[in-house]
């Protein structure tokens, strides 16, 4: 069965939305699948993770410019910020919807580059994943001119709200992603969502896709030590974050994190020096709030291939954090699914939703509201992860299969 998987974050794309497929494409190439795909340049794709997984499972790649403003991946300075805004009011002038799509200026060219793909070579289903949204939009309408070609698509975070680009768009642009979203998915074969709470918002959008399948994000066992791991004694109880934080609502968990880390070094002193958290991140925003603050126990460092991080927190760390904000509440953070597979329990910290229960009930982990995390400190529980066995519903595997066979219903 061949495939043609349209995906502007794809290796060497080293962003953790490629991830996902490049996963996937590895193991339904395995399955006999051929793949072909089409991505968008990276300027920093020599720093790929996931370039490996691809290597040898793809037969053949289509890549396009990303051709969408520089401003958007400038860094954070004052006359950047101010640039952006100026640029940003012109674009939402001259262009509907969504203004940070980064797909909303790559339509001339993506649409000549996937007709001619599909005019040359027979495909059997054309694959679209997003974010970002808007050339989902271009692939459904070119794939509606070939019937015989099925189309599915993939969606990682919500389409209409803006949060996946840390922006509140207007009504107008609301509406407008609305119909782009009830246009695409009115041709999809087949619709994929990393997890239910997507279905539940675009079905609360008066939208119903014609068929509807959860594929949630999983762990790899590649990346995970093939034997089992001895904790190295340590006097400190350690902590390990890897990955970006959420800026976007990052007050519904970080004000509660640091207020913990004020109490305990102003009223439990002992405990307080008990203590190391290792971030292996670059959300630097977050180590500027924790050195103000005058919390040294936590140390920022730069962030290790998967296989890397996955080795340490077995052999070194006694707890695994994560961090969400509210408007995630009730989904499955990305980070939670992919360090299942692992020994060492998870504490999520943030405000109660669907994602807490799931946290505690399905990975056997602990998530609380940050205010509370000072008393889990005093106590330092013990989970039930050790004795919960690695869970297929996160799996790679299981989520392989089950995506093989929605695929050859098609």
């Amino acid at each position: 069965m061949k495939i043609l998987l349209v995906s502007y974050s794809f290796p060497p794309n080293p962003v953790i939305g490629s991830r996902r497929w490049a996963k996937l494409t590895r193991e339904l190439s395995r399955k006999g699948y051929t793949l072909d795909i089409i991505r968008a340049f990276h300027p920093n794709q020599h720093n790929s993770q996931w370039q490996k997984d691809v290597e040898d499972h793809v037969r053949s790649e289509f890549v396009l410019p990303v051709n969408h403003p520089y401003y958007n991946n400038q860094k954070n300075s004052i006359i950047n910020r101010i640039c952006k805004k100026i640029v940003l009011i012109f674009i939402r002038v001259l262009y509907p919807g969504n203004p940070l799509d980064e797909t909303k200026l790559w339509k001339k060219s993506f649409r000549k580059v996937l007709f001619n793909a599909l005019t040359k070579e027979k495909y059997d289903i054309v694959i679209g994943t997003g974010p970002p949204f808007h050339y989902l939009v271009e692939t459904s309408r070119i794939c509606s001119q070939f019937p015989e070609i099925k189309l599915h698509i993939d969606l990682r975070d919500p389409w209409v709200d803006g949060f996946v680009y840390s922006m509140k768009l207007t009504d107008a642009e609301r509406k407008y992603e609305t119909e782009l979203l009830k246009e695409t998915l009115s041709y999809a074969d087949l619709t994929t969502a990393t997890d239910q709470t997507l279905f539940d918002q675009i079905e609360s959008l008066g939208i119903s896709p014609k068929k509807s399948e959860v594929i949630p994000h999983f762990y790899d066992p590649d990346e995970l030590p093939k034997t089992k791991l001895r904790k190295t004694e340590s006097p400190f109880t350690r902590f390990i974050f890897g990955g970006s934080l959420i800026m976007n609502d990052h007050k519904s968990y970080s004000e509660g994190f640091i207020s913990t880390l004020d109490g305990l070094k102003a009223d439990h002193p002992s405990i307080y020096s008990s203590l190391k958290f290792d971030f292996f991140s670059n959300s630097h925003w977050f180590e500027s709030l924790l050195r103000k603050a005058g919390h040294n126990i936590v140390n920022f460092q730069e962030p290790i291939p998967s296989k890397d991080y996955f080795e340490k927190i077995e052999r070194l760390y006694d707890y695994q954090l994560s961090f969400i904000n509210e408007p995630l509440k009730d989904f499955l953070l990305t980070k939670v699914a992919i360090s299942s597979g692992t020994s060492t329990p998870i504490i999520q910290l943030g405000p109660e939703g669907t994602s807490s229960k799931r946290v505690r009930e399905e990975i056997g982990g602990f998530a609380m509201e940050s205010e509370l995390f000072l008393d889990f400190l005093i106590r330092l529980p013990k989970s039930s992860k050790s004795e919960i066995q690695k869970l297929k519903k996160y799996s790679l595997e299981e989520n392989t299969n089950r995506l093989d066979k929605l695929l050859r219903s098609l």
